[in-house]
């Protein structure tokens, strides 16, 4: 049955009123509407409004009044998510037409809370970056980097559309700090959307203009990123290069994060490189390192540990390492990075002529590299 648009009731109408007043609209007694689990007497309690209708009661009288579940329950055709992405699409539209931004602002911020409390990630992420678009044009690019990384952190292309006005201007923005973190945020966004030289090129910068500076620290972390973004784009021995500089710049005391993400990396490289000891001796170092902490490193460091036994012939030991990254990784929605552990894990499975289990295994590749694209949104233009 077609579903009709509504236009009657009022806002304050309960689920029993709504339901009564279509039934009666369409001429329909209680027996008339019932059928198998819901009964007359049933339909009677909601609309006494002593009896909350179940889900399976709302889709099955929705279907024979010829409404949507939705507007049976709440009065309206579309649910609370899709009117958050109606009102981002208008506060968006008033960035673009730069007719108010202080209004889009104010609405940003609202749908930013309320997206925030309802556990709507993609609306609060697209908040969070409309929120960045108003403050590069106002030219507080700080602020704008700070929104980026945000959004980046939820592996959301959509984030590229916080830097279009602010990279224009980096050359003008007298604070170095700001410029490096603009180049630091783009190398991890192109890196994410599988772009490295684009990656590698804005990592370029952040070194450069680090190198200029005393500041020893970030200059080795601009070099842990370049290392991490050559390893992810399959160049281990460049890659091991921007490493050892790091792990030189750090020191003998690197902050306790910063030597994860060293070992981690090291840890896949040596993978790569065919170093399966030193793979499984890294990774392990890793996971002691974590403990219960940052599942997604942890994810990283099972995938070399895994490449690593496979190297060793320790074909049981690695499939259950490459059961855990897979795992860990998906559940951290690093989709590229849990796509390509499942590509090495069913190749391990076909050279251990396991091949309907390296087919399964592929086919949970390709779906994760399926959710990988289904969260990259184009930018609005």
């Amino acid at each position: 049955m077609e579903t009709q648009v509504q236009s009657g009731g009022s806002a304050g109408e309960t689920i029993g009123e709504r339901l009564r007043r279509l039934r009666t609209e369409r001429r329909l007694s209680q027996r008339e509407l019932s059928e198998p689990g819901v009964s007359y007497a049933y339909i009677s309690r909601i609309e006494a409004n002593t009896r909350t209708p179940s889900v399976k009661a709302l889709r099955k009288l929705a279907r024979t009044l010829g409404v949507s579940p939705e507007y049976l329950e709440t009065g309206s055709e579309i649910g609370p998510s899709e009117q958050r992405e109606l009102r981002l699409d208008d506060a968006e539209l008033e960035l673009r037409l730069d007719s108010d931004p202080a209004a889009a602002e104010e609405a940003l911020q609202r749908l930013l809370e309320e997206s925030t409390q309802a556990g709507d990630l993609p609306s609060a992420m697209r908040a969070q970056i409309g929120l960045g678009l108003v403050a590069a044009r106002r030219g507080d690019h700080s602020d704008a980097v700070s929104r980026l990384e945000g959004a980046i952190e939820s592996g959301l292309a959509r984030a590229e559309a916080v830097v279009t006005e602010a990279v224009a201007d980096a050359e003008e923005i007298a604070d170095p700090y700001t410029q490096v973190r603009l180049y630091w945020s783009l190398a991890r966004l192109a890196s994410l959307q599988g772009k490295p030289a684009t990656a590698l090129a804005h990592s370029r910068r952040a070194i450069a203009l680090l190198e200029a500076t005393e500041d020893t620290v970030h200059l080795a972390r601009a070099h842990l990123l370049s290392g991490a973004i050559l390893n992810l784009n399959g160049s281990p021995e460049r890659a091991s290069g921007h490493l050892d500089v790091a792990e030189r710049l750090f020191g003998v005391r690197p902050d306790p994060d910063d030597l994860v993400s060293l070992r981690c990396e090291q840890a896949r490289a040596a993978a790569q490189l065919g170093n399966g000891d030193e793979a499984v001796t890294r990774g392990r170092e890793v996971l002691d390192l974590l403990g219960d902490e940052n599942p997604a490193e942890q994810g990283n460091a099972w995938w070399a540990i895994a490449e690593g036994l496979a190297l060793g012939d320790d074909n049981a030991g690695a499939d259950e390492a490459f059961r855990r990254a897979s795992d860990l990784l998906s559940g951290e929605n690093r989709w590229r990075e849990a796509s390509q552990a499942c590509r090495s894990w069913a190749k391990m499975l076909r050279k251990a002529g396991r091949e309907n289990e390296a087919l399964d295994v592929l086919e949970r590749a390709a779906d994760l590299a399926a959710r990988r694209e289904s969260t990259e949104v184009t930018a609005p233009s």
